[in-house]
């Protein structure tokens, strides 16, 4: 996890973007994915999350940051992610 974390700071800083607001685009352009749940204990750190409203990923960006970490296996209930 550790691994991930640092190569999802790194790709951020390529990009010259937030970490956070990398994270929170991606989870929002994830068909997998309801809603990003974000968490702040102040406006300053709020703020990363809700830039990425505006924040469209490229195919390539997104694809790069799905591979930071293993995919797990899909849930048995949930058939459409079978398939993807």
């Amino acid at each position: 996890m550790l691994e991930a974390a640092r190569a999802l700071s790194e790709l951020a800083a390529e990009l010259g973007i937030d970490a956070a607001t990398l994270s929170v685009a991606w989870a929002a352009q994830n068909a997998a994915v309801t809603a990003p749940i974000i968490s702040a204990r102040n406006f300053e750190q709020l703020k990363p999350s809700l830039v990425a409203k505006d924040l469209m990923l490229s195919a390539a960006v997104y694809a790069c940051m799905g591979a930071l970490s293993p995919r797990p296996a899909p849930a048995t209930d949930r058939l459409e992610e079978a398939s993807s």
